[in-house]
């Protein structure tokens, strides 16, 4: 299952986003890798993970995880390097 995130660079510095710190947590506590990220409307070959970002720029990914997150789960749980986040 693939989720769309929008993700702002507010410093003052290019930095890098690592989608493979990136877990979806669902009701019962399983957790799903993210397996594959690319920048939307940019068409990329690879499966990097690693995206870098402009200073004050924000872009917008898709994200695949794996196992394939389930369908009937509504508001799963992100869990981002050392961040828990509740999607809505």
């Amino acid at each position: 299952r693939s989720f769309v995130f929008e993700v702002a660079n507010t410093s003052n510095e290019e930095q890098s986003v690592d989608f493979s710190e990136f877990y979806l947590v669902d009701s019962r506590g399983n957790k799903y890798q993210a397996d594959s990220a690319g920048q939307t409307m940019k068409v990329t070959l690879s499966e990097k993970m690693v995206h870098k970002i402009k200073a004050g720029k924000k872009r917008t990914f898709v994200v695949d995880f794996m196992p394939a997150f389930p369908m009937n789960e509504k508001y799963p749980i992100l869990l981002a390097g050392d961040k828990v986040i509740q999607l809505q």
